[in-house]
């Protein structure tokens, strides 16, 4: 990819026409990822280098304003282990300027990491900078060893070669840059229906006749006969790429595409604070993961016109289900954590979820398996499972001609996994299928079957 051969020339020269370069690259990436194809042959890269995480450089700023200082730098202490990189040096800056920087600590870590950089580009305004300080005070020698250090690094002149890419490059920029209307009329089309196949089909001739990997991409997904292989490598290339559309607060390494486009998704787990609003490019996502966070207003968020397609959410913290059900979102999937010690008002809450068939909780206990049997929610559910980890599992789905499965995991589960069976014939179920493996001692063997006896079928394995 021309952004990592970029960062190497750049990691050779600390040309600044290199590190301009990657800066527009990146932005330009993440503001059209699904627009951008520039390769450049010429600029031989020995390693890989993703860009610096939007997560990293946020959260440096929060402790900075916050006036963190011992967290901020112990955060800065960890980036002297990164490669150097252009798209750092903004940040740094901006830091340097904050009243957190007059802690020794922090102004340490700091010079330390301009010197890293070797970045030309803040001789100025460290220069500026230095000029403000108490002449002769600890702060000002420190930094004028490092203007110095940085200065004596300087920047070599880019080879006939080079300079002949970069001309490329910025070229190919310039034209990508330019404005392309009919591409936006058609994924305008495709975000305003996005079941209609032929309105994505026609996007991908549109981008493959640009030489846009993405019109391939959408092409081979809608493909009944598609090139698995061939997708594969274009999801292992760009996935994370295009889905940087979706914003900085989305695991892009764990989208999940289809027909071309974003439909499950990571919710980032330390991102902290209220989602930002979804905009267009949500519109194609079916699925959202919250990995177990409570989002702020992740109900109102979830209400946006944007998410309507969204059917299935995952691991949904429990405290956040009666903002769901108040907002009545749509969702037809529900999996979230144990619901102990407010189960039964969670099932009333869950039952007000007008749209869900299907239910999955996990760090589940036997009385979540009694109070959802119990529920008004149980007959209208297509498939209901509840798991504890490392001793139990019960999986229900009452179109099947066994509707109920119940494995136990280790001997501590069998006295549980009993009190769960005997929970579960409130569903109406009288057949079921219970395998124990090697798990079961004697006396748990006899309590699951005991139990079952309830059943009019029971089958073991």
């Amino acid at each position: 990819m021309a952004l990592e051969h970029l960062l190497e020339a750049w990691h050779h020269s600390r040309s600044e026409r290199l590190a301009e370069l990657v800066e527009r690259l990146t932005l330009r990436l993440a503001a059209k990822p699904d627009s951008v194809t520039v390769e450049s042959k010429g600029l031989a890269s020995s390693r890989s280098r993703r860009s610096p995480k939007p997560l990293l450089l946020d959260g440096l700023m929060k402790a900075a304003k916050r006036g963190l200082a011992e967290v901020l730098s112990s955060r800065l202490m960890a980036l002297h282990g990164c490669p150097a990189d252009p798209r750092l040096t903004s940040g740094l800056l901006a830091l340097a300027q904050l009243p957190v920087a007059s802690s020794p600590e922090v102004f340490q870590q700091l010079c330390g990491l301009f010197e890293a950089q070797a970045d030309p580009r803040v001789i100025q305004p460290l220069t500026v900078l230095h000029a403000s300080l108490e002449s002769g005070s600890p702060y000002a020698r420190r930094l004028k060893t490092t203007l110095e250090r940085v200065w004596s690094h300087g920047q070599q002149s880019l080879r006939p070669e080079l300079a002949r890419q970069c001309e490329e490059l910025e070229a190919a920029l310039a034209r990508r840059e330019a404005p392309d209307p009919a591409r936006e009329e058609l994924l305008a089309r495709v975000y305003a229906d996005p079941e209609d196949v032929e309105a994505r089909m026609v996007l991908a001739d549109h981008l493959l006749a640009q030489d846009d990997p993405l019109g391939e991409f959408i092409m081979l997904q809608c493909s009944p006969r598609a090139d698995r292989q061939r997708i594969h490598q274009l999801s292992e290339a760009r996935g994370e790429q295009w889905s940087t559309v979706l914003g900085p607060y989305v695991d892009h390494a764990d989208t999940r595409f289809e027909r071309g486009f974003p439909v499950a998704v990571l919710l980032r787990r330390h991102w902290g604070g209220p989602l930002p609003e979804p905009t267009r490019h949500w519109r194609t996502v079916r699925e959202v993961d919250a990995n177990s966070v409570a989002f702020p207003r992740f109900e109102e968020w979830l209400s946006h016109p944007c998410l309507s397609g969204v059917t299935t959410l995952k691991r949904v913290a429990p405290s956040l289900v009666r903002g769901l059900a108040e907002r009545q979102v749509g969702v037809r999937q529900l999996e979230c954590s144990g619901l102990e010690p407010a189960s039964r008002e969670v099932f009333a809450d869950l039952d007000r979820l007008r749209s869900l068939v299907r239910l999955f909780i996990h760090d589940a206990v036997s009385l979540d398996v009694h109070l959802c049997a119990m529920s008004r929610l149980a007959p209208r559910l297509e498939r209901f499972e509840a798991w504890s980890r490392g001793q139990w599992s019960l999986e229900l789905t009452p179109e099947k001609d066994v509707p109920l499965r119940a494995t136990l995991l280790s001997e501590e589960g069998a006295a549980p996994l009993a009190e769960g069976l005997r929970g579960a014939l409130g569903f109406g179920t009288r057949a079921v299928h219970v395998h124990v493996g090697q798990c079961a001692d004697r006396d748990g063997l006899r309590l699951l079957r005991e139990v079952t006896s309830a059943y009019a079928r029971v089958e073991w394995s």
